[in-house]
């Protein structure tokens, strides 16, 4: 193994399982793993194969941008090796996906479609407020509204 001291290198450093101590300017470092600690995160990882960056929290845990994943730009979130995507695709737009649950939480939520767009709901049983959906309240509505039909014809009779 040779050691060298080196207040400035120019010109192309070829270095394989080498490890370099100080600042790097202005350089291109593919395939760099730039660890706080060799053994902790958390750790970050430029051009892994398949990855442009990685930022990890944990071993099965962090934020993943992938070079190439199904011609879509991705970010990808892992938690304990659980994942949730946030992508731009032609067909779908933007798709926020969640592992488990996605929340969306703020002072103000607002969908706001553009002038012809539209806010799409697949099922109506799939909104709800706390232990009710929208579908079971518009269904209590109607027979709100029959009932009241019936005493109004019972009272025109």
């Amino acid at each position: 193994m040779k050691k060298f001291i080196a207040g400035l290198i120019s010109g192309l450093l070829l270095m394989s399982a080498a490890s370099v101590f100080g600042e790097n300017s202005g350089s291109t470092v593919p395939g760099t793993v730039v660890p706080l600690d060799s053994t902790k995160y958390p750790q970050v990882e430029y051009s892994k194969p398949g990855v442009a960056l990685a930022v990890y929290s944990g071993k099965d845990s962090g934020l993943f941008i992938p070079t190439y994943d199904a011609d879509l730009s991705k970010i990808i979130l892992k938690d304990n090796g659980k994942e949730s995507v946030i992508f731009n695709s032609p067909k779908s737009g933007l798709v926020v996906a969640g592992h488990d649950k996605l929340t969306l939480s703020g002072d103000t939520i607002k969908l706001a479609p553009t002038e012809q767009g539209k806010v799409i709901v697949p099922n109506w049983s799939s909104v709800s407020n706390g232990n009710k959906s929208l579908q079971a309240e518009l269904n209590d509505l109607q027979k709100q509204i029959t009932e009241l039909q019936k005493q109004l014809a019972d009272l025109q009779k």
